[in-house]
């Protein structure tokens, strides 16, 4: 018992190292192992801190239909357990919210990020930290539906959760910044905002490089790349190919769906090779995430407007 209490603690730093700042794909073994030690061992927020970074390296890496039923019932949660137990269901609802978001399920995840808020308790750093990530995906939500009034609303109580120590919550200041560059595309008719939308994704990564973090580094130059192809600079073609180049070492599935599906898109009439090309890896990248989804919904990924042009030429 004494030697598997002495192993949790290096699993779980292991599995955190990996995801945030390795590859996703190496965090999924000792936080599976993690967990196991934790239940054996009666250790509940220890399993359930080992199971929500499992979830998070589960997304990254698009199986997201495993990462549902492995996140689903720590959000299932009642409002009664106690506070440290509450905040990793509030975190998984919003890893959940985030996933579904990827899948275009915009209802759903706005659902998750409300019922996460719900669990937050923004008096500790810990859970200000949940609560920013529940508001942050409600930004996000409202911005896919397109609602830049919420979106802006939701982004300013974002904001006001992080600390005023500029070196401290990189991982929010990034994710932040991502939100902020869809806020200003969703005004990209002006040229100002457009280049709100380059500077944001800009210091995204910036502060994901400073992190050493390559699966935020990825995310981050997908922004910029759309970002820049938004106000047509020619530099957008080589921040995607960048971020394809490195979502795929990462084996960041969705990553490579939306930067490989944006460079097609961006070469079909002066590269049309070069676009179908592109459009193949975003298509494998598509399927790849579909085999992992259940019913209806992989249905209703595949069906998706992006999704289904893939397999036009």
């Amino acid at each position: 018992m004494v030697a598997m209490h002495a192993d949790l603690p290096k699993l779980l730093a292991a599995g955190e190292q990996a995801v945030f700042h390795g590859s996703p794909a190496a965090a999924v073994e000792p936080l599976e192992a993690a967990t196991g030690l934790a239940r054996e061992g009666g250790l509940v927020a220890e399993a359930m801190a080992a199971t929500w970074l499992c979830g998070v390296a589960l997304v990254a890496l698009g199986r997201y239909g495993t990462a549902m039923d492995l996140l689903s019932p720590l959000f299932d949660l009642g409002p009664d357990e106690p506070p440290e137990q509450r905040l990793f269901a509030s975190l998984a609802g919003s890893t959940l919210a985030g996933l579904h978001r990827h899948l275009g399920r915009h209802e759903v995840a706005r659902e998750l990020d409300t019922g996460a808020l719900a669990m937050g308790d923004p008096s500790t750093q810990a859970g200000s930290q949940a609560c920013f990530d529940a508001v942050l995906g409600l930004a996000a939500g409202a911005i896919a539906l397109g609602d830049p009034v919420e979106a802006q609303d939701r982004l300013g109580g974002a904001a006001g959760l992080l600390p005023a120590d500029p070196t401290l919550w990189w991982r929010q200041r990034v994710r932040l910044d991502w939100v902020r560059t869809q806020a200003a595309l969703l005004a990209a008719a002006s040229p100002e905002a457009r280049g709100e939308a380059i500077a944001h994704a800009t210091g995204a990564v910036d502060g994901a490089e400073k992190a050493q973090a390559p699966s935020h580094v990825a995310e981050s130059l997908l922004c910029l790349g759309i970002a820049q192809s938004h106000a047509e600079r020619p530099e957008s073609v080589p921040t995607l190919r960048r971020a394809v180049t490195l979502s795929h070492a990462l084996g960041a599935l969705p990553l490579v769906w939306a930067a490989a599906s944006t460079l097609s898109g961006l070469l079909v009439a002066d590269e049309p090779a070069a676009a179908r090309g592109w459009q193949d890896l975003a298509r494998a990248a598509a399927d790849a995430i579909a085999e992992d989804l259940p019913e209806p919904i992989r249905g209703q990924w595949l069906a998706r407007r992006e999704v289904a042009a893939l397999r036009d030429h």
